[in-house]
């Protein structure tokens, strides 16, 4: 009975560290607004309930002491890591792309609380960041992570040492693939903020000695929260579905 329970609770800190490392990434669950007890709780709970299927790949793996087993677990813990990374790249690109849509229509002054870090961004880069996650979440985002945890064990078993050179070029392939589909979120805001500062250029040289700089200002902002009010839905609903799109 002895050796039975020291079998399982071996097998479950491997589980564990696998979880724990996906969960230090993973968007939402990852945040600084969620508490560390509760993220704590949700990976012993996660493990237990992914331990049935995961214990015939974790069952071939002795039990090292010392040093192996640090490295083990440590290792296990970047496995769990990257399965969670390419979803909080992702976010970050929306964010990103969003940061630089706000500052080319010139309302990146208004700041708001970071959904992801415990900092501020412009308020809109918060809006479609925080509006992305929640339709993540409603479309069972968190369910394909979990599933992705436990088809790990088969896909990269525990104990055996990483690739490192394959899974640096699928990150750098997934994050190139990554801001070339967030792009088409901010495209539309690049677009007006070069048309509209082109025509104020073009008024400007016009007529010199009018004062267009305090007149355009307003002008061009209320044209980004027009575009704002129109394309929020398009928006938040592409970058939901372009998630889902990307395979890392």
């Amino acid at each position: 009975m002895s050796e039975l329970a020291n079998d399982v609770l071996w097998q479950a800190a491997i589980g564990f560290a696998r979880v724990s490392g996906c969960l230090l990434m993973l968007p939402g669950l990852s945040s600084v607004r969620v508490p560390h007890q509760v993220r704590m709780i949700f990976a012993l709970v996660l493990t237990i309930a992914i331990l049935p299927f995961i214990t015939p790949h974790i069952s071939l793996v002795e039990s090292p002491t010392g040093w192996p087993l640090v490295r083990l677990l440590l290792s296990e813990t970047v496995t769990g890591a990257l399965l969670g990374i390419g979803a909080r790249y992702y976010v970050l690109a929306v964010s990103f792309m969003m940061n630089a849509a706000s500052s080319a229509v010139g309302i990146s002054a208004q700041l708001a609380p970071s959904v992801m870090e415990n900092d501020v961004e412009p308020a809109l880069a918060s809006l479609v960041s925080s509006a992305t996650l929640a339709a993540l979440f409603a479309l069972d985002f968190h369910h394909g992570a979990i599933r992705a945890l436990a088809n790990s064990f088969t896909l990269m078993p525990a104990g055996e040492p990483l690739d490192v050179r394959v899974i640096s070029e699928n990150l750098v392939t997934y994050l190139s693939d990554c801001f070339l589909a967030v792009f088409s979120l901010a495209s539309p805001f690049l677009a007006y903020a070069l048309l509209a500062n082109m025509l104020v250029a073009f008024i400007n040289k016009l007529i010199p000695v009018l004062p267009l700089y305090f007149v355009a200002g307003p002008a061009v902002l209320l044209g980004a929260l027009l575009l704002i009010y129109i394309l929020m839905p398009s928006i938040i609903s592409l970058a939901a579905q372009g998630y889902f799109e990307m395979a890392f």
